[in-house]
């Protein structure tokens, strides 16, 4: 019997790329440009290699930050954001820099079935201030794994998906996590008893 931990490492080989042209171009769009941007964020490239999404008008806790759709693949990269086990969702528009932070700001909102993603805000977030989640409430085994330097009391340190986090960690971020991760969660963690 095939568990569900173990049918989520798949071999590098089995990655899904697009190849479509229009999602390479996406890919390769300068992160401070005007695509990237509504009126309500806009992405700063903070040092080659590294862009944030931050907002451009103060927003209120519930409020939506933007709304895009995405291209699904069957496996993870470290594009994506999970939408099941078997879906994963890479989007563009500019909320794809929304970083990591272990005490986050937005939380995202999406579908099983349609790859469509919304970022919205969990707590106010003023004009200026860098739109981040927390990369384990879409993310049940992350595909590429990092220790997390956002310097927050509450850092986790290493980030590696809901599956890896402790019970008080998980109780912190249970109104957040997506469908998929939370029936993942009440599987394997909370339901055991």
């Amino acid at each position: 019997m095939t568990s569900l931990l173990s049918s989520l490492r798949r071999p590098l080989t089995r990655r899904a790329f697009s190849t479509n042209k229009n999602v390479l171009a996406l890919r390769n769009i300068d992160p401070a440009s005007p695509e990237n941007s509504t009126d309500t964020y806009f992405v700063r490239t903070l040092s080659p290699g590294y862009s944030s999404c931050i907002a451009a008008k103060d927003l209120k806790a519930g409020e939506v930050i933007g709304t895009t759709v995405g291209t699904v693949y069957s496996t993870p990269t470290r594009f994506t954001i999970q939408m099941t086990l078997d879906k994963h969702v890479e989007i563009f528009g500019g909320m794809q820099y929304a970083n990591h932070h272990c005490n986050p700001n937005a939380s995202f909102i999406m579908s099983e079935s349609e790859p469509q993603v919304s970022l919205v805000a969990i707590k106010p977030i003023a004009k200026g201030d860098h739109i981040t989640f927390d990369y384990n409430t879409t993310e049940w085994d992350m595909d590429e794994k990092f220790t997390c330097n956002c310097g927050d009391a509450a850092c986790r340190g290493d980030i590696q998906g809901a599956k890896h986090m402790h019970d008080a960690q998980v109780l912190r971020l249970l109104p957040h996590f997506s469908s998929s991760v939370m029936r993942s969660l009440l599987k394997h963690k909370l339901v055991q008893g």
